[in-house]
């Protein structure tokens, strides 16, 4: 049999569930920490060397403790929520064992900053319900699996998403602002055909 009609042979559908860590952007200075992500999503191998993905994303940053200013904050933690549809390119072979791919794609996205809490050593207090807001996101990254057998594959994958734009304000496309102001997610995850 050819590539071809073993990859016809086999299932094309996969669905996948990872988790790992989401590091700060470059604006975020020391005030907020390294934290979470879990993903899920399911996906379609279109060729050995194609597919493509929609993704359901949970990542939340919490303040930093070890930043001086921020022991005097309580609450603050950012939550990003995300629906993307991504398209895979490079070895995805079902028939190796082996595969290393590039990924591109965006989609949309909502930020929540938690109710926060600021007090100083005057005694002074104030309380600050948080805010959400929408955006349109752009992300990009590569991974590697490995199959443990004939319907799984445990993979690595390092992405980094950032917004082009802001729904509320309407803010147009500025490129450093918008790449400095993204996120880099680190993960690891387990991958089943249907």
């Amino acid at each position: 049999y050819s590539t071809d009609s073993l990859f016809k042979m086999e299932s094309r559908t996969f669905y996948f569930l990872g988790s790992g860590i989401t590091f700060t952007n470059v604006n975020s200075g020391n005030n907020i920490s390294s934290g979470i992500n879990i993903q899920a999503g399911i996906g379609k191998l279109l060729s050995p060397g194609s597919g493509i993905r929609g993704v359901f994303q949970f990542a939340q940053n919490t303040r930093n403790s070890n930043n001086s200013y921020s022991n005097n904050i309580e609450g603050g933690n950012y939550n990003n929520y995300s629906l993307t549809c991504d398209y895979m390119f490079g070895k995805l072979n079902p028939n190796s064992n082996l595969n290393i791919y590039g990924i591109f794609g965006g989609g949309f996205g909502v930020e929540h900053q938690t109710k926060i809490k600021y007090s100083s050593s005057y005694g002074y207090e104030y309380e600050s319900k948080g805010y959400s807001f929408k955006k349109i996101i752009l992300e990009a990254g590569a991974g590697i699996g490995y199959r443990v057998s004939k319907k799984a594959m445990i993979f690595s994958e390092f992405m980094y998403g950032f917004p082009v734009l802001y729904l509320e304000e309407g803010a147009e496309f500025n490129p450093y602002q918008s790449i400095s102001y993204g996120q880099s997610n680190l993960k690891i995850g387990l991958m089943m055909d249907m």
